[in-house]
């Protein structure tokens, strides 16, 4: 997995944003991260070449743990924002994303320090 940390704005300060692409170009689902000091927000982000269900299961784990499940239509060509989730952090966290594609495939998108 590439995770790539781009400053979100030439200013001084600890603002990134992180953006974990999908585990292949085929992928309709991705993860996005933004970090500001100890709070962390996740962004699920579906885009898919044919419109699709999905079905996906998040585990966000820092000063506690929270998990939500979904599934969608992705309509082809159409980016959607599938879940929002921000947590306090202090220190370690980790994200896990289970998706499971209309076709049956699966895959998992990961971030932080699992």
């Amino acid at each position: 997995m590439i995770v790539l940390l781009l400053p979100a704005a030439v200013l001084p300060g600890l603002f990134f944003v992180a953006m974990t692409p999908a585990a292949s170009p085929r992928d309709a689902v991705m993860l996005e991260v933004e970090r500001d000091g100890n709070l962390v927000q996740l962004q699920l982000i579906g885009e898919s070449p044919v419109t699709q269900r999905v079905r996906y299961e998040m585990t966000f784990t820092g000063q506690s743990t929270s998990h939500h499940r979904g599934n969608a239509t992705l309509e082809a060509g159409q980016r959607q924002t599938l879940s929002t989730m921000r947590m306090s952090v202090g220190g370690r966290w980790c994200v896990k994303v289970a998706v499971e594609e209309g076709g049956g495939r699966r895959y998992e998108l990961s971030g932080g320090e699992c």
